[in-house]
């Protein structure tokens, strides 16, 4: 049976500007020996109508018809350790593919099972300080860790209610910080240390309008966030609302 396939495609945006008009208006002089260079008050783009914005095809991973490897199911997640390699998780097949930052194929992490290093559903991807690649199971809700190598290191089931599903895992000095809202639990993000002990949940999630309709669809997700180095945290509601949260850290 044929199956529809995926592929992942990296873009590079280059920007253009009109054409001889957007000639550079500065001036480069020595003064006291030092090169200043004085840039003029108006921009290069001399209106968004001149301004032009061209993307190109940096890198594609994946084909719809050629060897297994390039061949995906459903993508899950993708994740990007330190060396620039990408491993792609896919939860249709189970497994986890590693390529080279110029998407050479290399190793496929993980098989479907139940067993160690196995995946059920495999659904979130993040690399730890160490660049070990944690990969979360959304059906038997455990943690699996492996190396950068491929080679299954441990297995941790979550501590916390089997409703969670994360929407997004954060690596943090402490341990890991997951976004995502249980379905008994206003809670949207939950705190674990390096052994995977839950140690705190905090901030809320909102219910602002069309309470009746949150209320009885609480097993969604929130949609994006980004949690930044000093503990900040911006996310999006439910895009039904279409409202975006900012928070300091500790607040």
């Amino acid at each position: 049976m044929k199956k529809l396939f995926f592929m992942i495609i990296v873009l590079s945006i280059f920007v253009f500007c009109g054409p001889q008009k957007t000639e550079w208006g500065g001036t480069i002089e020595e003064v006291d020996g030092v090169t200043v260079v004085k840039n003029p008050k108006e921009g290069i783009w001399d209106s968004k109508e001149n301004g032009n914005v061209t993307i190109s095809q940096e890198l594609k991973i994946g084909e719809l018809d050629g060897p297994e490897e390039f061949l995906f199911a459903n993508i899950a997640d993708v994740a990007v350790n330190s060396k620039g390699d990408i491993y792609v998780a896919d939860s249709r097949l189970n497994e986890i593919r590693k390529f080279n930052k110029g998407g050479e194929y290399l190793l496929t992490i993980g098989r479907p099972g139940q067993g160690p290093g196995e995946f059920q559903s495999v659904s979130n991807l993040t690399m730890n300080n160490r660049d070990d690649l944690i990969a979360f199971d959304a059906i038997s809700r455990r943690f699996s860790v492996f190396s950068a190598n491929g080679e299954y290191k441990t297995t941790q089931q979550s501590m916390m209610d089997l409703s969670i599903a994360p929407s997004k895992i954060f690596v943090t000095e402490k341990g890991y910080v997951f976004f995502g809202k249980p379905i008994d639990s206003p809670k949207l993000f939950h705190e674990f240390d390096q052994d995977w002990n839950l140690t705190e949940s905090y901030i809320d999630y909102e219910f602002i309008d069309n309470r009746e309709f949150e209320e009885i669809s609480l097993i969604f997700n929130p949609d994006y966030c980004f949690f930044q180095e000093n503990g900040n945290i911006l996310y999006t509601k439910y895009y039904y609302d279409n409202q975006i949260f900012s928070y300091k850290n500790g607040n």
